[in-house]
This record gives structure tokens, C-alpha cells and sequence, in this order.
């Protein structure tokens, strides 16, 4: 979001998990919504090609409840199980939500289920919350993401987690 010099016009910016992101200029003395970019347009990327996460909240080892977003592929092939990618983001002060993500939107094209978890230690859930991983990496938050194969594996009939990676950038 950003106001233009004049303060007539605003500009939004809007994206989701499902949406790359396109540009829009409001006018706010004649109400209208003008788009400035579609990328759908403009590129062999269609929206049918994309798909929406699923927010989940599945019980770590200590049951504490962690929050994590699941993405899956949109068709599966009979009788194949889908590979799992656990991308667990960097910080750890830092939070994984619901947005485009082209690495994310490649691996479920290509028929990988992709979990996001926000571990213990992530942003946005309160003090206590972010500050439970202190003395502890590479221990409970490693047991948060080792929780989370186990609901993939008991709640995705889908999933092969035999066939489970972990990726991330930075602490990740």
C-alpha cells in the first residue's frame, strides 16, 4: 500500500497463496479501482495451475500446538503417494504465511505435498510463544517439525512420508 504525492491515489498491491500479485491504483475521489498489471494475461501461468494452502494446527511432543500451512497438489496421480517437503523458514524470529510462493507452487506442481510450519520461536503468536525456543535450537523446534511428518503421515492418506525432506533458507 502506498498514497501517491496528491494523496489522491493509493496504491494496493494484492497476492495470496493462489495469486502471484497484481498491481491497483484507487482513486479516492472517484471511488474507482483501476488494475494496472494481470499477470494471468500476460503469461502462460494460469490460475487453475496454482493452489491454496490450508492452515493447520497439529500437537508437538510437550503438546504445545504448532500452526503450520499445508500445501498439496491438485491432482494426484492414481495409486502414486506424494513425496513431503517440510520448508521450515529463516530467523528463527520470522513467520511462514499464507502467500505466493514460486518454489512452493513448482514442487506441488510436480506432485509434492509442501508443510510451512510456524515452530516454536516464530513470530506473531505471542511472547511466550516466541520466546520458547531460547536454549533450545535444534532441539524442540526440530521435535516440532518431526510432529509435524507424524500428522502428515496420520491425517494426509495421500502422503508418503518414507519420501520426506526438509528444506529451508538460514535457520531454516
Amino acid at each position: 500500500v502506498g498514497f501517491s504525492r496528491s494523496e489522491r491515489y493509493l496504491r494496493i498491491y494484492v497476492m495470496a497463496d493462489h495469486i502471484p500479485g497484481d498491481q491497483y491504483i484507487y482513486d479516492l475521489e472517484t471511488y474507482e479501482l483501476i488494475k494496472l498489471t494481470n499477470l494471468f494475461d500476460t503469461s502462460e501461468l494460469k490460475s487453475d495451475m496454482l493452489v491454496r494452502s490450508e492452515l493447520i494446527r497439529y500437537d508437538s511432543f510437550d503438546g504445545t500446538e504448532i500452526p503450520a500451512w499445508i500445501y498439496r497438489p491438485a491432482k494426484q496421480t492414481w495409486g502414486k503417494k506424494a513425496p513431503v517437503v517440510i520448508e521450515v523458514h529463516g530467523g528463527p524470529m520470522a513467520q511462514q504465511k499464507a502467500g505466493y510462493s514460486p518454489w512452493i507452487q513448482f514442487l506441488v506442481s510436480r506432485g509434492f505435498i509442501v508443510a510451512a510450519p510456524n515452530v516454536r520461536g516464530s513470530t506473531g503468536y505471542g511472547k511466550s510463544y516466541y520466546l520458547a525456543d531460547d536454549q533450545k535450537w535444534g532441539e524442540d523446534p526440530l521435535q516440532d517439525v518431526i510432529y509435524l511428518k507424524h500428522y502428515i503421515a496420520d491425517n494426509y492418506s495421500e502422503a508418503d512420508t518414507s519420501r520426506t525432506t526438509i528444506w529451508g533458507g538460514s535457520y531454516g
